[in-house]
């Protein structure tokens, strides 16, 4: 049994060398979150004129993401291409994959050379240096979406606004990535306990009447706590919360909320002064009350940034980090998801 929607990247190779295992693929069962990923080899999602000046450094900075790579690649537009020859000038620099570049890099950018940059589970950046003045062009094989999410920063950490020439595909062939924390959802919950209760009274039919007596139990207190907090949630008039982990978006979907992951607090690094900087700027412009971190991890960054600011730093539990002892304290997975939406509608009423 496993999650399904890109979350075990082993997957395929399980099912290839044994191609009779039965496997029973959650996310089947439920309506996934998807987005439209990273483009094919010799296309890209987004082209952009970010104004670099010769001589400086700046960042690409991520969020939180279960992608393994972003491509992207540095063009001096010294012909003054524009529109389609553009297109097509980058479309052939894209064709190219690229080696692969980790975040500890600083490397200084070369006109037209693809970077394949390496992401880890936690939000990050890599620093570039662009080496002389002229028409620079950014490309990108992805658009910033929630699944990966990016922005470019200057040597301050302010984010830059680059003049946005492309952001879709330019081509029909792009694949679609799934957002894998589809369990943080009660309504997906309980499909998953249908799906596993269907598979094992079929499997295993002597045991039937348990499988069922179980099922019902656990889907009736799903259900009460997702009705609770439906109503309660039913007319508030705020309703975005702030989070260290993009992992809230199904949660956020039931309720009607809006989920904005903090850039670059991650869940188990310490983040660069310039990401608290940044992460700072935005409570403080959104009149954020409550901050969110990762239970199970150490909030750090999250409890500075509150300290900041003056806001209250509360748990949320995306189950990647819980340990034994918390899943016990809290009453497995319904007492937790019951946490997370108490603690929401805490920091929602104001």
């Amino acid at each position: 049994m496993v999650n399904g929607a890109n979350f075990e990247p082993w997957l395929d190779q399980v099912q290839s060398a044994i191609p009779d295992l039965e496997v029973l693929r959650l996310s089947d069962y439920i309506d996934l979150i998807n987005y439209k990923g990273a483009a094919a080899i010799g296309e890209f999602q987004y082209l952009a004129r970010p104004g670099f000046e010769g001589g400086k450094e700046y960042s690409i900075i991520f969020g939180h993401t279960h992608e393994k790579h972003m491509r992207v690649a540095f063009y001096k537009n010294d012909d003054g291409l524009e529109g389609q020859a553009l297109i097509d000038k980058c479309k052939e620099l894209m064709r190219d994959e690229g080696p692969e570049v980790t975040q500890d890099n600083s490397p200084t950018v070369e006109s037209g050379k693809v970077m394949k940059i390496k992401m880890g589970h936690e939000a990050g950046r890599l620093d570039f240096t662009i080496p002389d003045d002229g028409d620079w062009i950014f490309i990108a094989d992805r658009i910033s979406e929630q699944l990966l999410p990016y922005t470019l920063a200057d040597s301050g950490g302010h984010t830059i606004e680059p003049e946005v020439l492309m952001d879709n595909a330019s081509s029909a062939t792009d694949k679609i990535t799934y957002d894998p924390h589809s369990w943080l959802s009660l309504v997906n919950a309980k499909s998953y306990v249908n799906a596993i209760n269907d598979t094992l009274r079929k499997k295993y039919p002597e045991h039937e009447d348990v499988y069922a007596k179980n099922k019902f139990d656990l889907v009736s207190s799903m259900t009460e706590v997702h009705n609770e907090y439906k109503i309660k949630m039913r007319d508030l008039e705020h309703r975005e919360f702030v989070v260290s982990h993009n992992a809230y978006e199904y949660l956020a979907r039931d309720f009607e909320l809006i989920q904005y992951p903090l850039q670059g607090l991650t869940s188990m690094n310490q983040p660069s002064i310039r990401t608290l900087t940044n992460a700072i700027r935005y409570v403080r412009d959104n009149d954020v009350e409550y901050i969110f971190y990762e239970l199970g991890s150490l909030p750090y960054g999250a409890d500075t940034v509150a300290a900041e600011v003056d806001a209250e730093l509360l748990p949320l539990a995306s189950m990647e980090y819980v340990t034994k002892e918390q899943g016990e304290k809290y009453g497995g997975y319904v007492g937790l998801m019951r946490m997370n939406l108490e603690n929401l509608y805490v920091s929602l009423v104001r």
